[in-house]
């Protein structure tokens, strides 16, 4: 018997835009029902069609569950083609596979919800990060408290710091170092109220956010590596979905500055890129093997040297103009 896979079923309205003619359209409406306009992103629709599409034609419609992690149907998934019915934990028991977007229903401090969401503790990752990062916390009242991580890092020469909350996209919180400086108080540094009460928010929960030297980040790239290979990327164009992408696995459409440049196809960037992401993978897996399936973002610095921006868990990753069936191709060959 082929392995079984969960692959979550899309919480999303449709856009009010036509969509084009495409297969992961059809399965949608095949396996999911009618599309009817909505008020739903555009892009986040576009990848949740994808998702499914890309889930159906590697894995087989007959080793695929929808699994329901919101409604009614909570905690239930149902086969595509037969419309059975079961447990989602059981089939998980059974050793059935997951894909799609898992949502985040843990609100704790600490729990990792994917191996890569540590990276920041990897030597892989510090080595080739292109910059000075720190794990802290507000008030953590350890050698990580930011007091303390402030003050390593102005002696270094730093002055100023982006926090980045870990395990969320945001906050990325903009800190002065010279205003710390001056009178000691963190949340004067951020300058802003709603920054303020998220660090306090976050009060006490130690290595919370990553502390890291604010450096000039340029074309930067997301690179899907499964099984410690890098399998398809793209750009990080925000307005780019699949459909946007060039025919090659690894889309050359990059933008210097995300949402305030024009974005270009410049192969000799990605190369670039991906020359260096391959490096950076092949580190990570020498060091830490059970990192096996995650998204590797990578950028240029202002001296056209490439850094590492982050890891994180594959899953909820969006596409942008890369390929996503070559994700699951390469899923189901792990297998």
């Amino acid at each position: 018997m082929h392995r079984q896979w969960l692959v979550n079923r899309p919480n999303c309205d449709a856009p009010a835009e036509n969509l084009p003619n495409h297969p992961a359209f059809d399965d949608w409406r095949r396996y999911l029902g009618e599309i009817t306009p909505g008020t739903g992103d555009y892009e986040h629709f576009v990848e949740e069609a994808f998702r499914l599409h890309a889930s159906i034609r590697s894995f087989g419609a007959d080793n695929v569950w929808i699994h329901h992690q919101w409604g009614e149907h909570r905690g239930s998934a149902f086969h595509v083609v037969t419309g059975e019915k079961r447990s989602a934990e059981e089939l998980k028991l059974d050793g059935a596979g997951i894909y799609g977007a898992q949502p985040n229903t843990s609100m704790s401090h600490q729990i990792m919800t994917d191996p890569a969401d540590d990276y920041a503790q990897l030597a892989a990752f510090q080595r080739n990060a292109g910059r000075y990062v720190e794990v802290g916390g507000f008030c953590s009242e350890n050698e990580h408290d930011f007091e303390r991580v402030f003050e390593r890092m102005y002696d270094r020469g730093i002055r100023d710091v982006i926090l980045k909350r870990r395990n969320r996209k945001y906050p990325l919180i903009e800190v002065d170092l010279r205003k710390w400086k001056s009178d000691g108080n963190v949340l004067h540094a951020v300058g802003d109220e709603d920054a303020s009460w998220a660090l306090i928010n976050d009060e006490g929960a130690s290595s919370a956010y990553l502390v890291q030297e604010r450096v000039t980040m340029r074309y930067e790239y997301r690179s899907f590596v499964i099984g410690n290979k890098l399998v398809t990327g793209a750009g990080c164009v925000g307005e780019n979905t699949p459909l946007n992408n060039s025919g090659n696995a690894f889309d050359d459409t990059v933008q210097e500055f995300r949402s305030s440049s024009t974005p270009e196809r410049l192969p000799e960037v990605r190369d670039a890129l991906l020359a260096f992401s391959r490096k950076v993978a092949k580190e990570i897996a020498a060091e830490a093997p059970e990192i096996d399936a995650y998204t590797l973002d990578t950028a240029l610095d202002e001296h056209d040297h490439p850094l590492v921006i982050e890891l994180n868990g594959h899953l909820n990753a969006g596409f942008y103009a890369s390929q996503p069936q070559c994700i699951t191709d390469a899923l189901r060959d792990l297998q």
